[in-house]
């Protein structure tokens, strides 16, 4: 709207490869003429030569070098008459580009080759200094100066400012620019320094006292809004570490708003105009089976012992234990509370909480009703996919593994081919990682959501109930379904999940939140817990305390 409106004669929108096919379908679904966009894969999509004869278009480039081989000029002669060709603007009104395509070479470019990383990127003055093999050449470069309107969607990939995807995007230097995301701070306030600097200008003028560096910088920014708790090693040294909450709040809200455009839907002029669906949000915690107790209890003493060694171990060396070596033990767990099939293939399942989930779908089938049931681990996902009591419901199963490439012949993927049968077809059940769901996509045929597990950010979780939140939705409310095994871990990451989200919206949506930083989710506190209770240490931690204060808060 705000490219048609403005008049734009070239735009370019920036997003994930996954949601190209979505981008194209509403471009169509809202009539908007195939003449006017376009998707850039290749250069030629950016400029195209043509003969000043006549002879047509001019394909062919002709590399012209000096004696050492190096490369000094590019010709593009016509083959017939060896005339130069005459440049073509072959931009649209609304050009289409994925993040990978923006930082790559294109292939039929004379410059083919890798972008390796450059030695410096200065990002608060938003220059990419690159060598020769840096971005120099990429889509990025050549489209730098040609677009004056620039979107970005799921602009929380900007996050990193060393990716070759934030690189890329600080080469555009358009006149007006937009990042779109529902999510500007997905887990720390650090995540929104990039997004700033390149939605306002960056350099001085947003943060005058800040040093020139990206490190300093970083930590300048951290200082002001960062919380730190102070943790103690079992050494006894120091050990503070950043926690998800904003500190200084209202100075972070006053630096937010010249840059930000939120609205929401309770608002009287938005609910004048758009009509969103309301939604009950139902957690479930099952009781876990005589059968998979036993087997989690086993796997949680194993994971007790390995923290306890490994917390030895690096009390030797006066560190801790690696902070995502920790969360991918955890994530162990998470999946055998959701899919013991897939720890244990002699488990006589479905678990209780399976048992449970597959009632949830079997009874809004039976009210009419399309499903979308959400996890974390693609052996659960297709566990419920191939599952016998739900092969009448047709079901379709949407993982990474699923091919984004388009057909040359059908023009479409197998993950839109299927999507499309959820949509119009005889599917009624989407099983979907919720990495490859939870962005983008509009699936209002459903209004009833189920989640076997949660994700550690709650902004994912939030995104990917939102798919099927929609104007065209036909029931009022949509059913949101958090279903947890009670005794696993289930409970800390819903604790988590919840106490992040209050703690994070106090800076976004002015939300006033009492939570002391202390009291804040803590993998290592977690884990500590699990070792007291196994007896392998004394109740020296504490941590078993804290636990059940942390379930009583997210509750």
């Amino acid at each position: 709207a705000s490219i048609l409106a403005r008049g734009t004669k070239h735009a370019l929108v920036v997003l994930p490869n996954k949601l190209m096919a979505e981008w194209t379908r509403e471009l169509a679904r809202l009539g908007v003429p195939a003449s006017d966009w376009q998707i850039i894969e290749q250069r030629a999509d950016l400029s195209r030569y043509t003969c000043p004869a006549g002879h047509g278009e001019i394909t062919r480039f002709r590399r012209v070098e000096d004696t050492e081989g190096r490369l000094v000029d590019i010709e593009r002669r016509c083959e017939q008459c060896d005339a130069v060709g005459t440049h073509v603007d072959a931009l649209r009104r609304i050009n289409l580009i994925s993040f990978r395509t923006l930082w790559t070479i294109p292939k039929d470019s004379p410059h083919v080759g890798k972008p390796k990383r450059p030695a410096v990127f200065d990002q608060w003055k938003r220059k990419v200094k690159t060598e020769r093999t840096g971005l120099k050449h990429s889509f990025a470069w050549e489209l730098r100066r040609r677009c004056e309107y620039v979107i970005v969607d799921e602009a929380y990939a900007l996050a990193n400012p060393d990716s070759l995807q934030t690189r890329a995007v600080f080469m555009l230097k358009p006149r007006k620019r937009m990042l779109l995301t529902g999510t500007p701070v997905r887990g720390f306030p650090d995540n929104v320094i990039a997004l700033l600097n390149w939605c306002l200008g960056g350099g001085s003028d947003l943060f005058p006292d800040f040093d020139a560096t990206v490190e300093a910088s970083r930590n300048r920014f951290l200082a002001l809004f960062g919380t730190y708790v102070n943790k103690v090693r079992p050494d006894g040294s120091p050990s503070p570490r950043l926690v998800p909450k904003i500190r200084n709040p209202e100075r972070f809200q006053a630096m937010m708003a010249p840059a930000m455009r939120r609205r929401v839907n309770l608002e009287p002029e938005v609910a004048d105009v758009l009509q969103m669906p309301s939604f009950v949000i139902e957690p479930e915690q099952v009781p876990i089976d005589e059968n998979l107790a036993t087997i989690y209890e086993g796997f949680a003493a194993d994971f007790a012992t390995w923290y306890a060694e490994a917390s030895e171990e690096a009390a030797r060396d006066a560190s801790v234990v690696p902070h995502l070596t920790l969360l991918s033990k955890m994530n162990f767990l998470s999946r055998l509370a959701a899919c013991p099939q897939a720890i244990v293939p002699s488990y006589a399942g479905p678990s209780s909480k399976q048992q449970r989930i597959l009632s949830l779908i079997a009874d809004a089938h039976a009210r009419g009703r399309k499903v979308i049931l959400f996890t974390e681990h693609v052996e659960s996902a297709e566990w419920y996919a191939a599952h016998a009591k739900l092969a009448t419901l047709n079901p379709v199963l949407v993982t990474g593994s699923v091919s984004l490439a388009r057909g040359k012949k059908s023009g479409t993927s197998e993950r839109e081919r299927r999507l499309t049968r959820f949509r119009d077809g005889d599917a009624e059940l989407l099983v979907a990682t919720t990495a490859c769901v939870a962005e983008g996509l509009n699936l209002p045929e459903a209004s009833v959501v189920i989640f076997d597990s949660f994700p550690w950010v709650p902004s994912v979780q939030q995104q990917a109930w939102s798919r099927v939140l929609r104007p065209a939705q036909r029931y009022n409310p949509v059913e949101i379904r958090l279903v947890g095994a009670a005794g696993t871990i289930d409970d800390y990451i819903a604790a988590v999940c919840e106490l992040k989200r209050l703690a994070i919206g106090e800076g976004i949506d002015h939300e006033t939140v009492e939570i002391d930083a202390d009291e804040l989710p803590d993998p290592h506190l977690y884990a500590r817990a699990l070792v007291e209770e196994s007896g392998i240490v004394g109740a020296a931690y504490g941590a078993s305390a804290w636990l059940a204060r942390l379930k009583r808060q997210a509750a």
